[in-house]
């Protein structure tokens, strides 16, 4: 076979791959034997992969075309790829992987040389590296004898497992293959490599290198570490094949079965898959935002994406953040979002909620520090108290001239709720929500007490409680954004009206309001107004055992009572 004038195009489908293209497309422009074209497949990329690819494609040597389109997947964005390519040969390559220099070269001379009938795929070798670089394992792939008998001969060795590779990486296919075959099938988004080698093995001859020519990334976005993405494509693979398998290799089916029972064990006994969002804003952060994406991104297989909202700083915090996004390797959890002009912390939440997609939202503040248990035990709570939708904890302050202390805040989700009327009985910045919350309140009033507007509104529905143990240091400074709050007197103006709406829902007027704000706030109680605040108490307790549904005698109300009558009658006896 005469390859002088055969042409390769190359083909890289591409998702958010910022971190690894240039180093995929480098490794294709220094193959010895150059390919004709570079096509790349953009599938809806969020990051800067378009923008990364357009910059180098202007001093490439090889032509670079670039497609967009909507994200459909690895298996459209390679149809896509086909369809526009021209060339005789087509080399698939996965956005993260790397070609040593003689691949192109040694599988093109395959195709002249090989005696195998009506040759239409070569494959080789390949070695796994990690996110680094850095070699892991090496797998030679076993050859695949009488090839020259394509058909079912060659089906049936391969219809045992994936047998060609385990990476459309590692192949170079005559174009003509497709056009005969059809494309990838775009229902399967795992398994759709081997769906097309079987296909190709049926109408051609196939015939492999022994060299590794290709290095394959394994890191914590591969496809193949969702064990119940993987079981549901593999089910629709077995079905597929089922009836072609039973005549030419009928006992196979019980290691598909067997295979099938496998990857169904490790769907349960696999831990679960990140479920957290994480909302952030920021404001000139620059000081502290390393020290707290440390503490949390330690935590990060439990975390599906760290959203920071970044709200119009004016210093270098967007730099900081994307430099510890590269360092830390941590592009594919962190999400920075920039406002175009600034609104506040309430907007700001807002904007990150809209876009998470966790099952749980879990909130941070960019200068403090969390507890390395942090997420994990919040999330325990929420998986094992259904009857909980918000967990908070106790917290420590700590800061510069700050003396350090323990803060403690209600354990029980009835006192949690009437401490709610009149103050905050939650640090903001450690707590972690449901996700189904936000279907009754679906947004951060616009307050500058945001956060006591809008949970003394949930907690009338869902019911909190805080843990005894502190998982944040909660960090004081001059230039954090409660402390400046506080110096503003229209933020006591707001907590005293929401105060005053939250007193009026619970007990259905404003009667003796001042009693009550005196217990709750000052802690002033005597004789004389015992009976009033009882009474007060009384009927707002109850108007929360109505909202929660819950019985006289359970746990959590009387111990909630307890603590509230026994707390009256200390203050009431205690000595000035």
């Amino acid at each position: 076979m005469e390859i002088k004038n055969k042409k390769i195009d190359v083909i890289i489908p591409v998702y958010n791959g910022e971190k690894y293209i240039l180093d995929s497309i480098k490794s294709v422009i220094q193959q010895s034997f150059l390919p004709n074209k570079i096509i790349i497949v953009d599938d809806g990329s969020t990051d800067k992969t378009v923008e990364i690819v357009t910059k180098f494609s202007s001093t490439s040597p090889i032509d670079i075309e670039i497609i967009k389109q909507k994200n459909k997947g690895v298996s459209s964005a390679r149809n896509v790829g086909i369809k526009k390519s021209q060339a005789d040969f087509i080399a698939l390559l996965d956005s993260d992987d790397i070609w040593l220099p003689n691949k192109l070269f040694s599988q093109i001379n395959i195709f002249k040389e090989s005696n195998v009938e009506d040759l239409g795929l070569v494959y080789c070798s390949l070695e796994l590296i990690n996110n680094k670089s850095e070699k892991e394992e090496i797998r030679k792939k076993n050859s695949l004898i009488n090839l020259s008998n394509k058909g079912s001969g060659a089906l049936r060795k391969n219809i045992d497992k994936n047998i060609i590779t385990s990476s459309a990486s590692g192949v170079l296919i005559k174009r003509k293959c497709f056009l005969e075959v059809g494309l990838f099938d775009e229902s399967l988004t795992a398994f759709e490599d081997w769906d097309m080698w079987l296909r190709i093995t049926e109408e051609y001859g196939i015939d492999y290198s022994n060299n590794v020519h290709v290095k394959i990334r394994s890191h914590n976005t591969n496809m193949q570490k969702n064990h119940k993405h993987i079981l549901s494509n593999q089910i629709k693979f077995y079905k597929k094949w089922f009836s072609t398998a039973l005549l030419v290799r009928p006992h196979i089916i019980f290691f598909w079965f067997y295979r099938l029972l496998k990857s169904f064990l490790k769907c349960v006994i696999s831990k679960e898959e990140p479920k957290v969002s994480i909302i952030m804003p920021v404001y000139n952060g620059e000081k502290y935002i390393v020290e707290t994406l440390d503490s949390l991104i330690c935590q990060s297989k439990f975390i599906k994406e760290l959203i920071i909202v970044n709200d119009s700083s004016t210093d270098n915090t967007c730099t900081v953040i994307e430099k510890f996004k590269k360092e830390k390797d941590t592009s594919n959890i962190i999400k920075l979002l920039d406002n175009k002009f600034e609104k506040g912390i309430s907007g700001s939440l807002n904007t990150g909620i809209d876009i998470s997609t966790g099952e749980y939202i879990a909130r941070a503040d960019g200068d403090d520090l969390y507890k390395k248990n942090r997420i994990l035990k919040q999330v325990k709570i929420l998986n094992k108290r259904v009857d909980i939708d918000i967990v908070g904890s106790s917290f420590i302050v700590f800061g510069e001239n700050v003396k350090r202390k323990l803060v403690f805040r209600p354990l029980f989700s009835v006192l949690t709720a009437f401490n709610m009327v009149s103050d905050m009985s939650l640090c903001h910045p450690i707590v972690m929500f449901r996700r189904s919350v936000l279907k009754s309140f679906p947004k951060y009033p616009n307050s500058k007490a945001e956060d006591f507007s809008f949970f003394s509104s949930v907690l009338r529905k869902h019911r909190a409680i805080n843990l005894l143990e502190p998982l944040i240091n909660y960090r004081r400074h001059k230039d954090a954004y409660s402390i400046n709050l506080l110096k503003n007197n229209s933020i006591k103006i707001e907590v005293d009206n929401i105060f005053k709406r939250n007193y009026i829902y619970y007990t259905k007027n404003d009667d003796e309001i001042e009693v009550f704000y005196l217990f709750s706030k000052k802690r002033i109680i005597t004789k004389n107004n015992f009976k009033i605040l009882f009474k007060i108490n009384n009927n707002i307790l109850v108007k929360i055992k109505k909202n929660y549904k819950m019985k006289y005698c359970s746990v959590d109300f009387i111990c909630s009572v307890l603590y509230i009558y026994l707390s009256m009658i200390v203050f009431v006896f205690r000595k000035k």
